[in-house]
């Protein structure tokens, strides 16, 4: 018996139907209308409750959230718009950006929305303001990737600051990118020749760093100073999130090691590289996989790109390494789905499906 409902399952199926067919604007369309109609459009995930009382108590008593978003329920509130429908505006209209910028920047817009799917949908129907971040994330990364913008990006993630404290992250890469573009040196994508010769030893300083810091906040004073600071002070020196980022990784990476050069993506690979190296080296699990799970999300880019359309280096080298890749697919496979069935059987919410629209 599934201990979340149905529907869960039906949608992700029909994404694999749509994988079938070509990669179309209308199709985009489609299968967004119909997770926004399915999902954004229901009483669902485990922060429904959460959300509505802040929505409907924002403009009597102080409630936690950021400022802006804080500000844009008081707006809704006024208005006299329910807390329904204030969910389907304000989740519809950041999953229509996320839509766009997946159509955009990927190569199959149905498989990025289903990875996109199994792995963040306790994000896309129930953690706004986070998803209100990835969204203006991805677009940024469009708008800087394919149209070679920079300043409007760093604005939008400053903005997104406001929604969600946690996007200081990408503001502040976005950050790192105008300040070389103002002295003309452009961030060069991670060389494969390094990666390749030194990839498992960074793995291995990654992790021994994850001890001394696990060591070194559990038995030491240094513990003590940590819980005060911190709002998450949980420490993990291994667990579930960590085996799945390091499996999905070192798969990724060996595509990208097989594959010709793109610079764009490329560039999303030394993003999603480097923020998934500063995850393993750091024991705090709810803070770190908060705080980098933006940049996990291109994956969602990444993993099609390499799968589908990009040609390798030597059509020999990919014979070669065929059994490996098929291997691999599976295993990603495996991940992916594992991911998905934790978090519907861990999260509350996912039990029931109640629409909006009827009961």
């Amino acid at each position: 018996m599934l201990n979340f409902h149905p529907i869960y399952l039906i949608f992700p199926l029909l994404l694999v139907f749509s994988c079938l067919f070509k990669n179309t604007k209308t199709k985009a369309i489609i299968i967004t209308i119909i997770f926004i109609f399915t999902f954004n459009c229901a009483e669902t995930g485990a922060d429904y409750a959460g959300y509505k009382s802040i929505y409907e108590t924002c403009l009597h008593n102080k409630v936690h959230g950021e400022i802006g978003f804080i500000l844009i329920c008081k707006i809704f509130n006024k208005l006299g718009i329910s807390y329904n429908i204030f969910r389907i505006i304000f989740l519809g209209l950041f999953t229509i950006l996320l839509s766009y910028s997946i159509f955009k920047l990927s190569n199959n817009f149905s498989f990025s929305f289903l990875i996109a799917y199994l792995m963040y949908i306790v994000y896309f129907v129930s953690a706004y303001r986070q998803f209100a971040t990835m969204s203006i994330l991805l677009f940024t990364i469009y708008l800087h990737v394919r149209k070679k913008q920079i300043v409007i990006p760093l604005l939008l993630n400053f903005v997104a600051i406001f929604i969600h404290k946690l996007a200081i992250i990408q503001f502040l890469i976005f950050l790192i990118i105008f300040i070389c573009h103002i002295f003309r040196k452009g961030i060069k994508p991670i060389e494969k020749s390094l990666v390749k010769k030194y990839f498992f030893s960074i793995i291995l300083v990654c992790i021994v760093v994850r001890i001394l810091v696990y060591v070194l906040l559990s038995y030491t004073a240094l513990g003590n100073i940590y819980t005060e600071i911190v709002s998450y002070p949980e420490l993990s020196l291994i667990n579930a999130g960590l085996i799945s980022r390091l499996m999905i990784l070192c798969i990724i990476t060996y595509y990208y090691l097989l594959s010709l050069k793109n610079q764009g993506n490329d560039f999303l690979f030394t993003i999603y590289f480097i923020s998934m190296l500063i995850y393993t080296a750091f024991p705090f699990e709810l803070i770190m996989g908060r705080l980098l799970n933006n940049f996990k999300l291109l994956e969602i880019i990444l993993i099609p790109f390499y799968i589908f359309t990009n040609k390798f280096k030597k059509e020999e080298n990919k014979k070669n390494n065929k059994k490996i890749l098929v291997l691999s697919e599976i295993l990603l496979l495996v991940v992916i789905c594992a991911v998905f069935t934790s978090q519907m059987v861990n999260q509350i919410g996912y039990n029931f499906y109640n629409h909006i629209f009827w009961r």
